[in-house]
């Protein structure tokens, strides 16, 4: 059996239900790392709903974990406040896009500002991240 070191996930119609954290902790709904630019990997969530179990807390829905990361959150429902500047600087080149969202938390224009940040905007990009093509 070959094991991918690569992290590649497609989340379909899922619900995902964020915890209010412990004292001086804060929720991170993804992290992912590639390897290269070329690598085709990443998280990519699709027509789900990301929302609160219980309390009002502050959640960063992506935060590169090395260079060359990827996840797209689409037509999903965002309940909370997302992203927010991360004290640790980001690497530089980092694919962190939203494309048709909806609900409280989805006002894109709260996201963070990084260098090298790269915004998938159009549905057309989109469809590399879909289960077919990802």
């Amino acid at each position: 059996m070959v094991i991918s070191k690569r992290p590649t996930a497609v989340f379909q119609n899922c619900s995902t239900m964020l915890q209010q954290p412990l004292l001086g902790q804060v929720v991170t709904v993804t992290a992912q790392a590639a390897i290269d630019r070329e690598s085709n990997t990443g998280f990519s969530i699709t027509h789900s709903k990301i929302i609160p179990y219980d309390g009002n807390f502050r959640v960063y829905l992506g935060r590169p974990w090395k260079s060359y990361a990827r996840v797209i959150v689409m037509h999903t429902e965002l309940s909370w406040l997302a992203w927010n500047n991360l004290t640790d600087p980001p690497p530089l080149i980092v694919t962190l896009g939203e494309y048709q969202n909806y609900g409280p938390g989805s006002d894109g224009t709260k996201r963070v500002n990084w260098i090298g940040n790269i915004l998938v905007t159009t549905e057309e990009e989109t469809k590399k991240f879909l289960l077919m093509s990802f």
